[in-house]
């Protein structure tokens, strides 16, 4: 509510405390998503872990989990959903059929082109 207040002052202290805390998150969220990796995380705050163990066995359902917890209040459960599924799929796509390329590598090697579709 406060990042719509009529102050601007009040709005851009607001707008910018907002960004300073989400960095790390979508920090975190990028290289899930654009590489399928983990950012180290000995504070437990990304709301994606790795599990450790025995739990590991079952690749697809097992390795990665949602932290219902830590999704933070901005990111809607069923994109934090979506986001673990994408960067899953990285995850497969690198550790299972060795394509060890950059998410937009396809893009830039010939791949679809900006404003094709």
């Amino acid at each position: 509510r406060l990042a719509r207040h009529g102050d601007p002052a009040v709005r851009d202290l607001v707008e910018g405390l907002v960004e300073k805390s989400a960095a790390p998150v979508l920090a975190a969220a990028k290289r899930w998503l654009v590489a399928g990796q983990l950012l180290p995380d000995a504070a437990g705050e990304f709301f994606i872990r790795e599990t450790t163990g025995e739990d590991r066995g079952d690749f697809w359902e097992k390795r990665y989990g949602l932290v219902e917890t830590m999704v933070p209040s901005f990111v809607p459960r069923a994109v934090a959903e979506k986001i673990l599924v994408a960067g899953k799929t990285i995850t497969f796509l690198r550790r299972c059929c060795g394509d060890d390329r950059s998410a937009f590598a396809a893009g830039e090697a010939g791949g679809a082109k900006k404003g094709a579709f």
